[in-house]
C-alpha cells in the first residue's frame, strides 16, 4: 500500500532522493540500484532534483516526489488524501495526470472535495453518513459538484432534525429522531430511484 498525504510529509532534512527511498529504508529493505531514479522519472523529476531538499522544489514538484515515494514500493493500491488541495488548478491537473499515468496498473483511491479532480478518475464514490451513497462511472465535474451540493443540503436537513431533537425532552427526542431516520431512508431511496 502506498500513501500520498495532503501535507506531503516529506522530511525537510532529507534530500528528495532520500525521501523517495524512505519507505524501503523504514522497512529495512535494500534500495535497488536505480530504483530512486526510475520512480522519480515516472513522475517527471530529473536527477538534479533528487539532490535538492524539498524546500528547494515547487509545490507541484514536491507532490511529484511524494507520489514517487508511494510508487517506489510497487504497491497494488495507492491512497491519496486530498493530493492537490494546496496546489493551483493548473498544477493540480498536472499532478493528477502524473499520478494516473505513473501508477498505471495500480488502483488509486483519491479522497477529495474538489469536483474538478474527478475528471481524472474512472469512478466517483460518494459517501454519506459512513456508507456508500452512490457510485458514478466516468464522472463529470459539474455533475459531481451538483451531487456534492445535494448531499450537503441533505446533511443540513439532518443537522436541523438532530438539533431539534437535542432540545426536546427524551420521549419527544426518540420520536423525532426515529422519524428523522425514516425520513433520511425515504430521501435516500427516492434519490437512488431517480438514477
Amino acid at each position: 500500500m502506498g500513501f500520498v498525504f495532503q501535507e506531503l510529509n516529506l522530511v525537510p532534512e532529507l534530500t528528495v532522493g532520500d525521501n523517495i527511498a524512505l519507505p524501503l529504508r523504514l522497512d529495512r529493505k535494500r534500495v535497488p540500484s536505480g530504483a530512486i531514479e526510475r520512480a522519480a522519472a515516472r513522475v517527471g523529476l530529473h536527477r538534479g532534483q533528487l539532490r535538492r531538499l524539498p524546500s528547494q522544489l515547487s509545490g507541484g514538484q514536491q507532490q511529484r516526489a511524494a507520489i514517487a515515494r508511494a510508487l517506489i514500493i510497487s504497491p497494488e493500491v495507492i491512497f491519496a488524501d486530498e493530493p492537490t488541495a494546496a496546489l493551483d488548478p493548473h498544477t493540480a491537473g498536472g499532478v493528477m495526470m502524473t499520478l494516473r499515468q505513473a501508477a498505471a496498473g495500480t488502483t488509486i483511491v483519491v479522497v477529495t472535495h474538489q469536483p474538478e479532480i474527478t475528471r481524472y478518475c474512472d469512478r466517483a464514490v460518494f459517501l454519506y453518513q459512513g456508507r456508500v451513497e452512490s457510485v458514478v462511472t466516468a464522472p463529470e465535474p459539474a455533475a459531481v459538484a451538483a451531487h456534492l451540493h445535494a448531499l450537503g443540503e441533505l446533511a443540513s436537513l439532518d443537522d436541523v432534525t438532530v438539533g431539534d431533537a437535542v432540545q426536546s425532552d427524551t420521549v419527544q427526542s426518540d420520536a423525532v429522531h426515529g422519524g428523522a431516520a425514516r425520513g433520511r431512508a425515504a430521501r435516500r431511496g427516492a434519490a437512488k430511484g431517480g438514477r
